[in-house]
């Protein structure tokens, strides 16, 4: 559910389904505190979130092909579309761009970033392949949310 949220672009209940399914799997599993895995996930979730970019692009992209109209509107009201993005045939072409900037538009409408670190994300914290959160997000060419990213660390 969480993945399917993300590509409708609605990421505050994307993060919901995550933090119940961390909670699930630490339960079932018997781990220790449940606490702990919750700044465990809260550490990390900006990294975990913007290695996922292309992901949510192509999440966006399969949901636009498969439903169209369905998915449109749905990005409509959760992302808070530019007028001229809100005009456009989906259903003709979708350009890469095009998809970057409804995934910009709705990390910036509902806060994404600022929330993750609130809640505890640590900025700097590579990946394995040595990527950090800074270097994940700027294939999205969004200055509002690269300054959302430096002024926090």
């Amino acid at each position: 559910y969480a993945f399917f949220s993300f590509g409708l672009g609605d990421f505050s209940t994307g993060m919901k389904y995550l933090r119940l399914h961390t909670e699930q799997q630490y339960v079932s599993q018997g781990y220790g505190d449940l606490e702990r895995a919750y700044d465990i996930v809260s550490i990390h979730s900006l990294r975990l979130f913007t290695a996922g970019i292309d992901a949510h692009i192509v999440s966006i992209a399969r949901n636009l092909l498969m439903s169209g109209e369905v998915t449109f509107n749905e990005l409509l009201y959760n992302c808070e579309l530019k007028e001229d993005m809100q005009n456009v045939n989906y259903s003709v072409s979708v350009s890469q761009n095009f998809l970057r900037e409804i995934l910009t538009s709705c990390l910036l409408s509902q806060g994404v970033i600022p929330h993750l670190i609130e809640s505890g994300a640590i900025v700097h914290t590579e990946n394995i392949f040595g990527w950090t959160p800074l270097l994940q997000i700027i294939s999205l060419n969004n200055s509002d949310i690269l300054f959302q990213i430096l002024k926090a660390g």
